[in-house]
C-alpha cells in the first residue's frame, strides 16, 4: 500500500475531526457560553460513521448507517441537526420552509460526506451516485447534492496526488448540471458571493469560504477571532481540514480534548478505506 496515499487518507480524516473540535472551542469562546465542550464529535462523526459503514455494508447502506449514527448520539452525545433527528425519530426530515435550517446544521451533509470522496477515489460512477445518496438522505435539495459532490471530487483528485487548481475543476466538470451558484464557488471562489446582497444561502457561504481557506492552505480560525470583522461561516474549517489534509498539507495541532480512541478509529478507517478502494 502505498503510504504517501495511505497518511492523506488518515489526515482527510483528523483535519476534518480535529477543525471541528478546534471550531467548537473557538465558538464556545466567542460566544462567551456557558456550555463546556467536552471533545465529543459533531458532524464528523457521521462521517467515521460512514467510512466504517460502507466498509462493512460494502457500499451505501442508510438504515446501517443510521444504526451507527443513532449509536453514536444516544452513547456518546454527539451532535446532530434537527433533519437528522427528525429522521431518526421517523419522521420526515425535510424542514418546513418558513422554518428553514440553523446555520449551524448546514455544513452536515457536506462533512458527513467526506468518507465518499476516499471510498469512491477511482471510481467517478460511485462518487457521483454515492455522494448524491448520502445527501440526499435528509438533504435532498440539489444545492446541498452538488455542493457535497464537489467536495468529494476535490479530495478524490487530492489522495491521487493532484495539484488544488486542477482539482478544483475536475470537480467543476463533473458538477456541470449543478446550479450556477455552486459552479460560482467552485470558478471563482474568491469573489464576492452575494451574502452582502441577497443573502447567499449558508450552504455556498461555507463551500465557498472552505474552498478559500483550501486554496489558501489555512483552515481558517484567524477568521473567527474577535472583532476580525470576519463573517462566522460554521462547517468551513472543518471542511478545509479534510481538504487539506487530503492534499497532504495537514498541519494542524493536535486536539487536547480528542481521545486517542478517535484518533486510533480514524487511522483504521482510513486505512481501511484505501485498501477497499484498491481492490474495486
Amino acid at each position: 500500500m502505498d503510504q504517501e496515499r495511505a497518511d492523506r487518507f488518515v489526515q482527510c480524516f483528523l483535519g476534518l475531526v480535529i477543525a471541528e473540535c478546534r471550531e467548537a472551542q473557538m465558538e464556545n469562546d466567542l460566544r462567551r457560553s456557558s456550555f463546556d465542550w467536552d471533545g465529543r464529535l459533531g458532524f464528523s462523526g457521521q462521517a467515521l460513521c460512514l467510512g466504517e459503514s460502507l466498509l462493512e455494508a460494502r457500499g451505501w447502506d442508510p438504515a446501517d448507517f443510521l444504526r451507527r449514527v443513532r449509536q453514536g448520539v444516544t452513547n456518546e452525545g454527539w451532535r446532530n441537526s434537527e433533519r437528522l433527528r427528525r429522521l431518526l425519530n421517523g419522521s420526515d426530515p425535510t424542514p418546513l420552509e418558513e422554518q428553514g435550517d440553523s446555520d449551524a446544521d448546514l455544513a452536515e451533509p457536506l462533512i458527513r460526506g467526506v468518507a465518499v470522496g476516499l471510498r469512491y477515489f477511482r471510481d467517478l460512477g460511485g462518487l457521483m451516485e454515492v455522494s448524491h445518496q448520502v445527501c440526499r438522505l435528509t438533504h435532498p435539495e440539489p444545492i446541498f447534492r452538488y455542493s457535497s459532490l464537489a467536495i468529494n471530487a476535490i479530495i478524490s483528485r487530492g489522495v491521487r496526488g493532484w495539484k488544488r487548481e486542477e482539482a478544483l475543476s475536475f470537480a467543476a466538470e463533473i458538477a456541470g448540471h449543478a446550479p450556477h451558484e455552486v459552479l460560482d464557488c467552485l470558478t471563482a471562489p474568491f469573489e464576492e458571493g452575494d451574502e452582502e446582497k441577497n443573502g447567499e444561502p449558508g450552504v455556498l457561504r461555507c463551500l465557498r469560504q472552505a474552498i478559500r481557506y483550501f486554496l489558501n492552505g489555512v483552515v481558517g480560525f484567524e477568521d473567527s477571532e474577535e472583532g476580525s470583522g470576519r463573517l462566522w461561516v460554521p462547517g468551513a474549517a472543518p471542511l478545509a481540514g479534510a481538504l487539506l489534509g487530503a492534499f497532504g498539507h495537514w498541519d494542524l495541532d493536535p486536539c487536547p480534548s480528542l481521545s486517542p480512541r478517535v484518533t486510533d478509529r480514524v487511522h483504521r478507517i482510513g486505512h481501511s478505506l484505501l485498501k477497499a478502494a484498491l481492490r474495486d
